[in-house]
């Protein structure tokens, strides 16, 4: 709710909300009447979905960060999908920026979410049969630790036009990381699982800047 009134609130562009709603309902539950009736009232629109890892009794916690793949699966009418983690907050007007015309739009992972060496990523890129980039970045916040390219799965925007086979690529490379026990923390399944399908789809992809997560968009957890 507090992320769907500060986009109302900042947001200058044509645009649409869409709350994503997870399923089944007798697990995750539902959200308030009161919270429905607010959302309506700002021009949210609603999308329901079933978690697949769930219907199956699958509910450790990764598998509930999983909804976001589910998420990109919401029909639109833009030319462009942003995903944005629901403990963010729009902090200033924002009118556009010409990088989303660029297919795809994500950013770096922080050094929190990347504690983990280097040889868990070269396992997860093998069991989907790729190879690791030879690039490497500087993880914002250590002094030291480079990694090839390993992105937040917290801000990702995606051409509408192939945002589906993007969720579904995503889901199958989440599922042979899953299913292969690589991760000592499968938390990090999700963003893992996003920075091997960004090299796996081949299409041009920006890394936005520091500004996106700092002005533009505040992470609050």
């Amino acid at each position: 709710l507090l992320l769907a009134a500060s986009l109302k609130r900042f947001v200058k562009t044509d645009y649409e909300l869409i709350a994503a709603i997870p399923g089944p309902e007798d697990f995750f539950g539902k959200p308030s009447d009161l919270t429905l009736d607010l959302l309506k009232e700002i021009g949210v629109k609603f999308f329901h979905f079933q978690n697949e890892f769930v219907k199956k009794g699958k509910t450790e916690l990764h598998y509930l960060i999983a909804n976001k793949i589910h998420a990109l699966k919401a029909p639109i009418n833009s030319e462009k999908l942003i995903f944005l983690d629901s403990d963010n907050l729009c902090c200033e007007n924002f009118y556009g920026d010409p990088c989303f015309l660029i297919p795809v739009n994500i950013s770096l992972a922080g050094h929190f979410s990347s504690k983990f060496s280097e040889s868990f990523l070269k396992k997860s890129f093998e069991v989907c049969l790729l190879d690791i980039p030879n690039i490497r970045f500087r993880i914002e916040g250590s002094e030291d630790l480079y990694l090839p390219p390993y992105f937040s799965s917290g801000f990702v925007a995606v051409d509408s036009k192939f945002v589906n086979t993007f969720s579904d690529i995503w889901i199958e490379a989440f599922k042979k990381i899953d299913k292969n026990n690589i991760l000592k923390n499968p938390y990090f399944c999700d963003e893992v699982s996003l920075s091997i399908i960004i090299n796996q789809i081949n299409v041009p992809f920006s890394i936005l800047g520091k500004e996106y997560r700092e002005n533009k968009f505040f992470h609050y957890v």
